[in-house]
């Protein structure tokens, strides 16, 4: 067994590094554009944190923390976009009001639609300090995803929220659907009666 996942390891980490190496040489040698070295950075530092996080993440302990570290990141980018919500600080972009540490609203609403689901898992599962800090965080998370204006990040954040919100009461909706069956196949029927006759 400890072969077997050695081996996907293993296999895993090739196939990434031969991503970036073909990339590389696409970008390096066979582009007829000229060579764009803050994309060549970004690859590089991509590979990096690849490896990082995989050094990193092999311990629970260090897994934990890094997400702990995650959610406070979302925390402290929520509270540089409220402030720019309000005109406290500008934005980075001349047209949107709050882009957080990003330069515009779309990248800068899916960094907070990743870091909800965490931080909701924080606040429904830990206990101290991280319970209150994804508190914090979702609360202050909230009230930007519309402000920021992008529909692919509301998304995310519901379906994620529901993910979460679905393993912690999993069993209290299991029980809720067995005691309404019957109610739910009817409600079910009348909506694709309707979806059906109204045109």
């Amino acid at each position: 067994m400890l072969q077997l996942s050695l081996h996907r390891v293993l296999i895993r980490e090739i196939l990434f590094f031969l991503f970036l190496g073909c990339v590389a040489c696409v970008s390096c040698f066979l582009s007829a554009a000229p060579l764009n070295r803050s994309k060549l950075l970004l690859l590089v530092v991509l590979g990096i944190w690849y490896v990082a996080c995989r050094l990193l993440c092999r311990r629970r302990s260090a897994r934990d923390t890094f997400l702990f570290l995650f959610v406070c990141s979302g925390l402290a980018e929520s509270v540089w976009g409220l402030l720019q919500l309000y005109g406290y600080l500008p934005s980075r972009h001349a047209l949107f009001r709050i882009t957080g540490s990003f330069l515009n609203p779309g990248p800068y609403a899916g960094y907070l639609a990743v870091v909800f689901p965490l931080a909701l898992y924080d606040y429904l599962f830990r206990r101290g300090l991280r319970r209150w800090t994804g508190a914090a965080a979702c609360l202050l998370i909230l009230p930007l995803l519309p402000a920021a204006m992008s529909r692919a990040s509301w998304l995310a954040a519901l379906s994620g929220g529901a993910v979460v919100l679905y393993g912690r009461y999993a069993c209290v909706l299991h029980a809720w659907v067995k005691s309404h069956v019957r109610w739910l196949r009817t409600m079910i029927a009348v909506s694709v009666l309707l979806l059906l006759l109204v045109p």
